[in-house]
């Protein structure tokens, strides 16, 4: 408390303005401004305004100061301390422009400072905008296959082993008696022909047995035909119909990658080979599927996964 009443009674006293302690000093001398100024080699004018602190209309500095040193050596004034007066005058308001623009200055970097953290908060927020929508954006799945579509194929490559291996008794034993029964036919046809060629009435009994062997061996025949036919019709068909975009890839019962790529909406795709397929599908709730024309059901599949499953389908 005492402190602060010591800091309010030390307030400092405005120092006096060099015109008013000039006048001051004339006045006091009983000079008027006329004769002054016939004394110091100035006009009234020029006195007027260095009494009344118009130092701007005198001209420089220099001229200002030498007409308030002959002023105080007239009247017997302190003149240094006229001067000190002088200058703490007209170097106030440059010091307090000075001080302003410090100011300002430090206002601006200021500014400039907030302006580049609300830049750098902004570019944050829109490099995590990006990265979000990166990581959420609907990418293709690359066309690789999974380890399930690799079981199924080691396992379709075994099961068409085997098939070929039990069934190659039965087409050896069909070939031969393909063979057999051409060679039969042919020899027949060149009996007829040899015996049409030398017909006697006694080769009516020869024709007969000839036409007899005939009968037997054409249901021979017949059969073998029947059964190639039916080796050939042995190859299953897959049809999708495709309602929108949607990626596909089959493989089948040999491991042969029989489809794939990137469907466009309504194309119908047909794709024939042996069973079992190795299917996945990109968009299951967008393909209908028929397996040799039985319609498969796509609804107990996941619509927003890859649907792998093989055909026929298994329990």
């Amino acid at each position: 408390m005492i402190e602060q009443e010591v800091t309010d009674n030390t307030v400092e006293t405005p120092l006096p303005l060099v015109g008013s302690f000039l006048t001051a000093g004339r006045e006091a001398a009983k000079i008027s401004v006329d004769e002054f100024a016939k004394r110091l080699n100035l006009s009234a004018a020029q006195l007027t305004n260095l009494e009344s602190n118009q130092f701007a209309l005198l001209g420089p500095a220099t001229f200002v100061k030498g007409y308030i040193k002959s002023y105080c050596k007239f009247l017997s004034l302190d003149e240094s301390y006229v001067l000190s007066l002088y200058d703490a005058q007209t170097e106030g308001p440059t010091i307090s422009k000075m001080q302003s623009f410090s100011r300002r200055t430090e206002k601006e970097a200021h500014d400039n400072r907030l302006m580049l953290f609300s830049y750098a908060v902004l570019s944050l927020v829109i490099g995590l905008s990006v990265l979000w929508w990166w990581q959420n954006r609907d990418t293709t799945p690359a066309p690789i296959a999974s380890p399930e579509i690799q079981n199924v194929e080691q396992q379709s490559v075994s099961v068409v082993a085997q098939d070929s291996l039990q069934k190659q008794p039965v087409q050896n034993q069909d070939a031969q008696l393909g063979l057999n029964s051409e060679q039969i036919t042919n020899e027949l046809s060149e009996q007829t022909q040899v015996e049409q060629s030398e017909q006697t009435p006694e080769s009516t009994q020869v024709e007969q047995e000839l036409n007899e062997a005939t009968q037997v061996i054409e249901p021979v025949v017949a059969v073998i035909k029947k059964n190639d036919k039916q080796a050939n019709n042995s190859l299953n068909k897959v049809v999708m119909y495709f309602n929108n975009d949607s990626w596909v890839e089959i493989f089948d019962s040999s491991a042969a990658r029989v489809a794939f790529g990137v469907k466009k909406a309504g194309y119908t795709m047909t794709v024939e080979g042996k069973a079992p397929f190795a299917v996945v599908v990109g968009k299951p709730h967008l393909v209908e599927v028929e397996f040799d024309g039985e319609q498969i059901d796509m609804s107990k599949f996941p619509s927003h996964r890859l649907a792998k499953f093989s055909l026929p389908l298994t329990e």
